[in-house]
């Protein structure tokens, strides 16, 4: 199984609270659709303007395969739009 955690920094001019409400829906909404994503979860820190999205995928290949997914692509157009950072970190569990 593999660990994927990012960690982005939501830009100032936006409501942060609605673009987290937003992303953390599109994204949890992925298992089920994108083969290999077992489990997503997505937190917002509202004092930081931080959001965090901890997701397990079955293989090394399916994390390659989620990265490319149509339906994921469509959630980072919307990801991109509202933070001004991003930090990944993916391991073996």
């Amino acid at each position: 199984m593999v660990k994927h955690i990012v960690m982005w920094q939501l830009k100032e001019d936006i409501n942060a609270e609605d673009a987290a409400s937003v992303i953390k829906v599109r994204l949890e909404g992925l298992v089920g659709i994108v083969p290999g994503l077992v489990s997503a979860e997505v937190g917002f820190d509202c004092n930081n303007r931080t959001l965090v999205l901890t997701s397990l995928l079955q293989t090394p290949q399916a994390l390659a395969q989620y990265q490319t997914h149509p339906a994921h692509l469509e959630v980072v157009a919307y990801v991109k739009a509202a933070v001004c950072s991003r930090t990944c970190c993916d391991y073996m569990v």
